[in-house]
Order: structure tokens, then sequence, then C-alpha cells
């Protein structure tokens, strides 16, 4: 492969791995409050998944319906689960996966097999594969990778948002 078509597949693949890792995470993803405020459990928005671990040990799982200065109110399906404020000891909170790591790892995994059939191809056309030809491969895979990549990853994380204090 001539001289001039490797760096121009290196700069491609250089530049779809960069634009995989600056997609933007999903614009839901919170803030972590501070540890112990009530007032950020009152304002999360309503339907969010929240897993509840009470003081004597028990837990109660379910999505937001109501938190006023005295209670949390849970809903699971058509069951109400409601719980005092002083029964609570920590709540954690469901967020998505940031799926920007998996955005990237799948251009770069895309970017490397379009550069191996451009640059292995059968070659049974007799005239090999041009450079403009090789780049559109390349680009073609590393978005398909992106895009498998960014499916696959998913998935929510429990992120501690309230701890009573002792």
């Amino acid at each position: 492969m001539p001289k001039t078509i490797q760096r121009s597949t290196a700069v491609v693949f250089l530049l779809a791995v960069i634009l995989a890792n600056s997609i933007p995470a999903r614009a839901q993803e919170p803030t972590t409050p501070v540890i112990g405020s009530w007032d950020a459990i009152k304002a999360l928005p309503s339907r969010d998944e929240l897993s509840v671990t009470l003081k004597d040990g028990s837990s109660q799982k379910g999505k937001l319906t109501d938190a006023t200065d005295t209670l949390l109110t849970l809903s699971q399906g058509k069951k109400i689960n409601e719980i005092r404020r002083e029964a609570i000891f920590q709540i954690y909170r469901a967020v998505p996966k940031s799926r920007s790591r998996a955005t990237g790892t799948g251009a770069a995994v895309g970017a490397g097999l379009g550069l191996m059939t451009a640059a292995f191809g059968d070659g049974s056309s007799g005239h090999g594969s041009s450079a403009g030809t090789a780049i559109v491969g390349v680009l073609f895979t590393a978005g398909l990778g992106a895009l498998i990549g960014r499916g696959i990853a998913g998935g929510h994380e429990r992120v501690l948002i309230y701890e009573a204090r002792r």
C-alpha cells in the first residue's frame, strides 16, 4: 500500500475515533446532589426509578410518585408504597450508564476492520482498491462499529443520592 494511502487511512481512523468519543452522553444524567439533602430528593422528577434502604435493613424499589417533607411515595405498577422519611436510611437512583466509551470502542474496532479489509483485500478485480474506496470503507465500518457499540452498551447503575444521618 503506498505511503499516502496509509497516511490518509491513519488520519481518517483517528478522526473517526475522535468523533465517536465526542458524542455527548445522555443529557439527563444527573449531577450528584449532596448526600443527606432531602431537598434534592424533593426536586427529583417523578417516575425516576429509586431503591430505598430502610433503617430496619429492608429495602423497597419503585418509581417516584411524590416526595414531601415527611413522606416518600413510590409506585410499583398499581401498588403504592408510602415511606416515612425518618424510616429511610439510604436512597439510590437508577441512572443510565454512559455510552460514549462503548461508542468509541465500536468505532475503533470498525475502523480497524475497515483498514484490514482495505489493506488485505482479495485484489481479484486486478487493480486493487483506490484510496477513495479505502477511505469510504474505513468510514463506513467505523460508523457501523460505533452504532453497534452504542447499541450494546446500556443498562443502569445505582447512584447513592441520599443517606440519613445516624
